[in-house]
């Protein structure tokens, strides 16, 4: 005993130590006197006293020599689990004793311990996922089922455990295939589906079939191998993306049907152009005619109101003619083909300023040099010549007008004067067609100009606002993003 490399100990019925050898007394912190005659039971904690003793009864009452673990406090105070194992012996005299022999397996059961804890995980992971998780073994028999599974496919795990997989969820014309992949991959080691995700068809309990995304996993064990499946319903998905396909060709369908209708409607809307340009304004032409031809050769038959009449009606067709072409201007810049290059709006501008001082524009104006953007340059060109043109037309009486035309960020310009200017709460009409904050007797016009400004503009996927106070002139701020 003494020998021995765990510890022994010598226990007389009446459980109490006649002998403990040298291991006990190291792990226990004593000496072999003080061990001798204490009850056996001085190494357990006392909640578990009571049972240890009934334990030693039942070796020496019925002989049961069975092993059992039992917590045991070392010298330190430190809870080891020790295993007892019983024999029974005589003793030296011929009394019947019971040997025991201690062994320390706390390392055995901190495996054990942690063993089963990551196996209490496992389990919760596997009964809370939301995907079914089925495991079958090497020869196709179900063995986890767990109650996703159970509310996916209809069947109980009673009612599943130990099934054939092919039998309960797999369509008959895919068992072949099936068993076929599974053979194959036990004799070859070779696979076509593991580590991928497909989509499939399953089965549930009541016979009805439905599409599955899976993917499956193999494990190797001493008990076989193992094959698990992770299955997700995807039946309200793959309506969900029919649906879709459905919408987006209805919808595909009500582009085209909308593009042969604005197709359509742009032909009448060219027609209805070309009837403007050409019938409308031969008509103007003869009013315009008639009229100057009477105040220049009949005007002694006239009387001064004759005359005032026959000046407002001359009036009158010019704006009317002005006004179809503001309208042209205005449709063809909806269907002109934008066509960006490199402008210098520097020049662009200069090029505006020279043709209004030919026409005796009476103004200042002040050109931030070197000002490029990437725009259609008819199209911008309109744009800025409207810009300019109301700067100076909408200036104060006996005032000189002032128009900067500059840069304030990148792709980003202005057009600035000192006129009359707006009150910011009428902003908002400015750029709308026929929209005038000002009679024809203060300052002459069609309402088009700006509304033409603000479509080219848009042509760009840029914008354009103004910010205005009135008394204090205008700044009209437009983008050109490339």
């Amino acid at each position: 005993m003494e020998a021995a490399g765990v510890g022994m100990a010598l226990v007389g019925y009446d459980g109490r130590i006649v002998r403990a050898n040298r291991m006990i007394r190291e792990m226990f912190g004593s000496n072999g006197q003080e061990l001798i005659g204490q009850e056996f039971s001085v190494f357990v904690p006392d909640e578990d006293r009571i049972a240890f003793l009934e334990s030693f009864r039942n070796v020496h009452e019925a002989g049961d020599l069975t092993h059992r673990d039992w917590r045991m406090p070392l010298r330190g105070g430190e809870l080891i689990w020790v295993r007892v194992t019983p024999s029974l012996v005589m003793g030296e005299d011929g009394t019947p004793m019971v040997l025991t022999v201690l062994t320390d397996i706390s390392d055995s059961r901190r495996q054990q311990d942690a063993l089963a804890e990551s196996q209490a995980r496992m389990r919760a992971v596997v009964n809370s996922a939301l995907d079914c998780i089925i495991t079958m073994d090497e020869e196709g028999r179900i063995c986890e089922f767990n109650p996703a599974a159970v509310d996916t496919f209809g069947y109980t795990q009673k009612q599943a455990l130990g099934k054939y997989v092919a039998d309960l969820i797999i369509p008959e014309e895919l068992r072949e295939s099936h068993w076929q992949g599974l053979r194959r991959f036990l004799t070859t080691d070779k696979a076509k589906l593991i580590g991928k995700r497909i989509e499939v068809e399953a089965l549930r309990s009541d016979g009805t079939r439905f599409p599955v995304e899976l993917a499956l996993s193999v494990a190797r064990a001493p008990a076989g191998t193992f094959f698990t499946a992770y299955i997700r319903d995807i039946a309200d998905r793959k309506g969900a993306e029919a649906e879709i396909v459905e919408l987006t060709s209805t919808l595909e369908r009500r582009v085209e049907e909308r593009t042969a209708a604005l197709m359509e409607a742009n032909k009448e809307m060219q027609g209805f152009t070309y009837s403007i340009s050409h019938d409308l304004r031969a008509p103007l032409r003869a009013i315009m005619s008639s009229s100057m031809i009477l105040l220049e050769d009949h005007s002694q038959n006239l009387n001064e109101d004759g005359k005032t009449e026959l000046r407002r009606q001359a009036r009158a067709a010019k704006k009317l003619g002005d006004l179809i072409d503001d309208l042209l201007k205005l449709s063809r810049i909806s269907r002109h083909n934008l066509e960006r290059t490199l402008v210098d709006l520097s020049e662009l501008a200069s090029s505006i300023i020279e043709d209004l001082k030919r026409a005796d524009a009476d103004a200042e104006f002040r050109v931030q040099a070197d000002m490029l953007a990437h725009a259609d340059e008819n199209l911008i060109r309109l744009a800025l010549q409207n810009l300019i043109e109301n700067a100076v037309k909408f200036c104060k009486p006996g005032q000189t007008p002032v128009v900067e035309i500059g840069q304030s960020g990148p792709a980003q310009f202005f057009v600035r004067d000192n006129g009359i200017g707006i009150g910011m709460e009428y902003a908002h009409k400015v750029f709308l067609p026929f929209e005038r904050l000002v009679t024809d007797q203060e300052y002459e016009g069609t309402g088009i100009g700006l509304a033409n400004a603000q479509r080219v503009i848009e042509r760009h996927n840029g914008e354009i606002s103004v910010d205005s106070h009135l008394g204090k002139g205008s700044t009209f701020t437009f983008t050109l993003p490339v």
